[in-house]
């Protein structure tokens, strides 16, 4: 399975500003991967591959059975 994910912030108040602090993940800092001006950190939990970034007033995430290639190359058509 692939599950994208993407929670929008009307009010400052309720943001974490680009602070992933609560995100299951193995052990290890995450790598940082750079896309259309944006960091975006990759990650694994249970084996699972992900992605992590904010944007604007969005938080979002790439989690699944995919390789780190195949996830770059999704963060890469974003900005296409």
């Amino acid at each position: 399975p692939l599950i994208v994910q993407v929670n929008i912030y009307l009010e400052n108040e309720n943001r974490a500003y680009d602070s992933f602090e609560n995100f299951q993940k193995d052990e290890g800092d995450p790598i940082p991967y750079e896309a259309g001006g944006i960091t975006h950190l990759l990650v694994t939990n249970a084996g699972r591959n992900g992605a992590l970034w904010a944007n604007g007033p969005a938080e979002c995430t790439i989690t699944g059975d995919i390789t780190m290639e195949e996830l770059k190359e999704m963060i890469d058509s974003i900005y296409e």
